[in-house]
């Protein structure tokens, strides 16, 4: 049996607990977070549990991936997000302008340049040209 001193063992707690915590700084660290993806709302592209979660999210927001092609036809864009409501004029907007490029959650992290995030679907990246039903103006 090997004998263990009192100051090996406070070493090797300390070697173990100092790894330990090294390891977990660098796996939480930014460097190695993963990009966010932009979203498939077809699943035919992704099919990883990531677009996964943003597709449920999307769907429960009524996100359409095509504000033209929704105006153009109602019932696919129903299809597509079931919650999806087609827009009306909203304080000086044009139903037809109301896609992500111009929503308030858009780029909410305030990236240079500007980057398709948004903050109801953070884990996604979304098309500028798409569209929710919780489009907001700028201000």
């Amino acid at each position: 049996m090997k004998v263990t001193t009192r100051r090996n063992f406070f070493k090797q707690v300390f070697f173990y607990t100092s790894a330990g915590a090294l390891t977990h700084l660098l796996v939480n660290s930014e460097a190695f977070a993963a990009e966010p993806m932009l979203i498939d709302m077809t699943g035919l592209k992704r099919k990883d549990a990531a677009n996964k979660g943003c597709v449920t999210t999307a769907k429960s927001i009524g996100y359409v991936e095509d504000l033209a092609a929704a105006i153009k036809d109602p019932a696919a864009a129903k299809k597509a997000s079931p919650s999806y409501m087609p827009h009306t004029d909203k304080a000086g907007h044009k139903a037809a302008t109301q896609t992500c490029d111009t929503c308030m959650f858009y780029n909410y992290k305030k990236a240079t340049p500007a980057q398709p995030t948004c903050m109801l679907i953070p884990a996604c990246l979304v098309h500028a040209k798409g569209t929710c039903n919780s489009w907001a103006a700028k201000t």
